[in-house]
């Protein structure tokens, strides 16, 4: 069987990408964290919940490579994504049906994921074309699309059916091979970042340029426990190896919040700090 119609393993720093197997369902069902993720699915079962069912169907699908997106950190199955409409003889293909757990997005598995995805498609396979398509309504991830190059090419009008008996139109986005050096290069800039830890909801955008891939979270300092610094705000943002942050950057951003209180009572006081902390976790490589 030629490669282009081989289901992939791809394994990155952050995510492993295999083919999914039936037995996957259970960590997928719990992987499905939020009412949400599916919410711009095309009617059918790609739309609903996991189950055995339904991944069965998935792992059958001759037109579909199906695979599983594996957090390296934790080990834990967090979500899908797949290869499909693969056509070897015009040298392009898809990718889509993806979908992260809510504690999986906005961090790096997408972005390496997509980067692993493209290198596969382009350096592997020889492709010329990729193909992603995106509900017109799902502001989101025509957002994240376009942040990692794809070229928006138009708009397929009443193209699906949603869930909820509305007609989607389907945009579709394309990177083709003599974009791709461009879009490698911006996607494995934005590994080298590492976006602060969810919670807040709170955009990060360093001073340097484009946007943090990540959103920023606070957490509240113990004064009485030393293990947790001295500082009115705990660092949230992490290296995403699981290494701490850089020495004295606490001490540092106590120093510049001395006298603002403890305990966090000044969390607003933070959001003006958000380019010292970008800057501050860079990913190392």
């Amino acid at each position: 069987m030629s490669t282009w119609h081989e289901a992939p393993t791809l394994r990155g720093q952050f995510v492993l990408l295999r083919p999914l197997e039936e037995d996957d369902w259970q960590a997928l069902a719990k992987a499905n964290d939020s009412p949400g993720i599916l919410e711009y699915f095309p009617y059918g079962q790609g739309s609903e919940p996991p189950s055995a069912e339904n991944v069965a169907a998935a792992v059958r699908d001759p037109g579909r490579q199906a695979l599983v997106q594996i957090d390296q950190r934790t080990h834990d199955v967090v979500g899908t994504t797949s290869v499909y409409f693969v056509d070897e003889a015009k040298r392009q293909l898809t990718i889509g049906y993806t979908w992260l757990s809510q504690a999986a997005r906005g961090g790096l598995i997408n972005t390496e994921a997509k980067l692993l995805l493209f290198r596969h498609a382009f350096e592997t396979l020889g492709a010329v074309r990729v193909q992603l398509y995106v509900d017109d309504r799902n502001e989101r991830s025509l957002r994240a699309v376009a942040r990692l190059g794809a070229q928006r090419e138009g708009e397929l009008r009443k193209h699906a059916r949603r869930r909820d008996g509305s007609w989607r139109s389907t945009v579709v986005f394309s990177v083709i091979d003599d974009d791709w050096p461009a879009v490698r290069t911006g996607l494995e800039a934005a590994l080298r970042r590492l976006p602060l830890v969810v919670e807040g909801g709170e955009e990060c955008s360093p001073g340097f340029g484009s946007p943090a891939t990540g959103i920023v979270s606070f957490f509240r300092l113990d004064p009485d426990d030393p293990q947790r610094g001295n500082g009115p705000l705990d660092i949230a943002g992490r290296r995403a190896n699981g290494t701490a942050p850089r020495p004295g950057l606490e001490s540092e951003l106590d120093r510049r919040d001395a006298g603002a209180g403890r305990n966090g009572a000044v969390i607003e006081h933070a959001v003006q700090r958000l380019d010292l902390l970008c800057r501050d976790f860079p990913v190392q490589s």
